[in-house]
């Protein structure tokens, strides 16, 4: 029984003390952020090679999972507006979910 009730500030303790490690380890990533946008050189070609490389060639990942995600969701949607009769509706509440 008494070990149960020390047990308590123990964990308190060991939950307060990684959420001040964390906290720290989150302010030095920012002041280490800020210093090297104020001091470094930006890297132009790296920089457009990283947003050709993720992002223009992630487009065919990207279109085919809101393609399943939109034909997911007009079939959910059609099923809960048949009930009401309102099945005309789909595609302009799926076009704007998506949007």
């Amino acid at each position: 029984m008494l070990s149960q009730i020390l047990s308590i500030p123990t964990s308190l303790g060991r939950t307060v003390l990684r959420f001040v490690d964390e906290l720290g380890s989150l302010t030095l990533l920012v002041a280490e952020t800020a210093r090297s946008l104020v001091t470094a050189r930006p890297r132009w070609k790296l920089t457009s090679y990283h947003i050709y490389n993720f992002g223009w060639t992630s487009q065919p990942v990207v279109l085919l999972t809101g393609a399943f995600v939109g034909m997911v969701f007009a079939a959910q949607i059609f099923w809960q507006l048949k009930k009401v009769q309102m099945e005309n509706a789909v595609g302009s509440i799926v076009a704007v979910a998506m949007f």
